[in-house]
């Protein structure tokens, strides 16, 4: 009897196991399905479309610091730029395109006229890459004020 009962309990982890790849495998191919319709419209300009996606795959992983980064730009291409801060931060948090997030965040501070916050962003662009020509530009630009 417990031959048997090893035998049924054996065969229900072995499916289970089966059953959770199955599940995996199909949540990444969705993601990536997503992932490809996003970018799309993304490099075409339609950032509403796009953001629809971004925020999607965000709900499915919200590990992916290329999507905050991306639905960053698409936050200030519509002029939600709160909102793109928020990803640009977040996009920072997780480690991708951090001179370039400190950089957008400069120029999103700048148009929201915060100066002292935009040229904060902008000295660390420009620490991360000392040869960032347009970081420093903007740091001197708003030094002369």
């Amino acid at each position: 009897m417990k031959k048997y009962l090893y035998i049924i309990v054996s065969c229900l982890i072995v499916f289970s196991c089966h059953s959770g790849k199955k599940r995996k495998k199909q949540y990444i191919e969705k993601n990536n399905k997503l992932m490809i319709k996003a970018e799309c419209f993304y490099k075409n300009d339609s950032y509403e479309e796009a953001l629809d996606l971004f925020n999607k795959i965000i709900d499915l992983d919200s590990t992916k610091g290329k999507v905050y980064y991306s639905r960053a730009y698409c936050w200030a291409e519509i002029d939600s730029l709160k909102k793109s801060n928020k990803d640009y931060l977040k996009s920072i948090s997780l480690g991708l395109k951090v001179e370039e997030s400190y950089f957008n965040l400069g120029c999103n501070q700048a148009i929201l006229l915060d100066d002292s916050l935009a040229y904060v962003y902008f000295k660390k662009a420009f620490e991360i890459n000392p040869l960032n020509k347009e970081a420093e530009r903007q740091m001197k630009l708003l030094n002369s004020y």
